[in-house]
């Protein structure tokens, strides 16, 4: 089989992964399409540099972190993902030496219950 022909097997099956993990996540805080790009630039750069670690800066609740890593197993198996680095940035903190506040956001209790 050429080349060709496997990136297009693996694109098609990477496309059908990304799919149902958007379903599975939906509602999780990001729209479908903001997830889909995160997923589809996470498999291009993870099977691009193999087993280059990923940096996952999230804004809520850690759920993308999930999906990017349910993604991994997937390409990578159980036990052989790539290191994926996730930060969290939440709630009611302060930023930047103090001078910003993130409002409307959840506070520590959300944050606790949503990583246990």
């Amino acid at each position: 089989m050429s080349d060709e022909i496997e990136a297009g097997i693996m694109r098609v099956a990477i496309g059908n992964v990304v799919d149902q993990l958007v379903d599975r996540h939906k509602h999780d805080g990001l729209s479908d399409e903001s997830l889909r790009y995160v997923l589809e630039h996470a498999a291009a750069a993870t099977l691009a540099h193999p087993p280059a670690p990923l940096l996952e800066i999230g804004t809520y609740k850690g759920n993308t972190a999930v999906a990017i890593l349910e993604l991994l197993t997937y390409l990578h198996g159980q036990g052989k993902e790539p290191l994926l680095v996730s930060v969290d940035p939440y709630g009611r903190k302060p930023y930047h030496g103090g001078d910003h506040v993130a409002l409307d956001l959840y506070g520590d209790e959300v944050y606790c219950a949503g990583k246990a």
